[in-house]
């Protein structure tokens, strides 16, 4: 077997759907803006979703019809579908969004039309560049530049893409909506209490601490 796959029996926790018993190996994903746990090849979720069951039918899909990821047409199998990325199967008009259950595993649920061409990306980094304007580094590996300085890391963009305009600025702040993408408590909702250092305490049906890292805002688009 090519380093195009890995053993079903290796494959992350996160990925929702896959029964590791079924077939021996799964496609693998190429580089990409997401980390493995939190993104599957393409070809894979379009199995997951109903839309293939072969190898052949999912290339067939990929080479003659329009797969739009985040408005963008994607061919390649191995092309990495992961968290809040929008999926979007043309020839049905059906729109789905890359979501963690509360056992923190990845799938995709199906979205309105009218949010497809929304994107929810964090803030991990920020850079003064020349002219003084801010370079802001988001979740999914993409760069914005913008001369507002309210935006800091840790807090979400709700984006329209392809083009990526800024539609909205949710700051990480005590009553904001959050969803746990890592840790423990993976998948976990709750609303912001406190925030102290790197530690951030949520309420969810009790108070609970965890890495202030590991809170992604959700906009209510999204909620």
């Amino acid at each position: 077997m090519t380093k195009r796959h890995s053993k079903r029996s290796s494959i992350p926790k996160t990925w929702a759907g896959i029964l590791k018993k079924e077939e021996k190996y799964i496609l693998k994903t190429e580089p990409g803006p997401h980390r493995k746990e939190l993104s599957m090849p393409l070809e894979v979720v379009l199995k997951i979703l109903g839309f293939a069951q072969t190898k052949r039918e999912a290339k067939k899909i990929l080479n003659t019809k329009n797969i739009i990821v985040d408005g963008r047409r994607i061919k390649s199998s191995k092309f990495p579908v992961g968290l809040f990325d929008v999926l979007t199967i043309t020839e049905t008009g059906e729109n789905f969004r890359g979501t963690l259950d509360e056992n923190g595993q990845l799938l995709f649920k199906p979205i309105k039309k009218e949010n497809s061409k929304l994107k929810a990306s964090k803030i991990i980094g920020k850079t003064v560049i020349r002219g003084g304007k801010i370079q802001i580094n988001l979740s999914d590996a993409r760069n914005i530049i913008t001369e507002k300085t309210q935006n800091k890391v840790g807090d979400t963009l709700l984006i329209e893409v392809p083009e990526q305009k800024v539609v909205k600025h949710l700051p990480l702040e005590k009553g904001a909506k959050i969803l746990l993408i890592a840790g423990k408590h993976s998948g976990d909702k709750g609303t912001v209490e406190k925030i102290e250092g790197e530690r951030l305490v949520y309420k969810n049906k009790e108070s609970i601490i965890t890495l202030k890292e590991y809170a992604f805002v959700l906009p209510e688009e999204m909620e």
